[in-house]
């Protein structure tokens, strides 16, 4: 048991790295990541708060942390609101097959 807990530990571990790479990389190519960085975050956390998302995201440090997050919120597609707008743009006579 404790070698699936193991193996299941790096699969997440290598999804979040994974996908933590893939989102960095977009923001780079958008060019959210180029230039100076002269831009200064502060604010004061719950230590399990910062702990968990630490955790969550699969990085070590605050800055880390906090620049994942910036980038996934900058990145964000919208997908739920996207969805809503289109809302009642297929007519009721289309044949849907399921």
């Amino acid at each position: 048991m404790a070698s699936n807990i193991a193996r299941a530990t790096a699969a997440d571990d290598e999804l979040a790295l994974v996908r933590n790479q893939a989102a960095l990389e977009q923001a780079r190519a958008a060019g959210l990541l180029t230039g100076p960085r002269t831009a200064k975050i502060t604010g004061r956390f719950n230590p399990s708060l910062l702990s968990k998302a630490r955790k969550r995201a699969h990085v070590k440090s605050d800055t880390e942390l906090l620049e994942l997050a910036l980038v996934r919120l900058a990145l964000e597609d919208d997908f739920g609101r996207n969805i809503l707008k289109r809302k009642g743009r297929i007519p009721e006579t289309a044949e849907l097959e399921f």
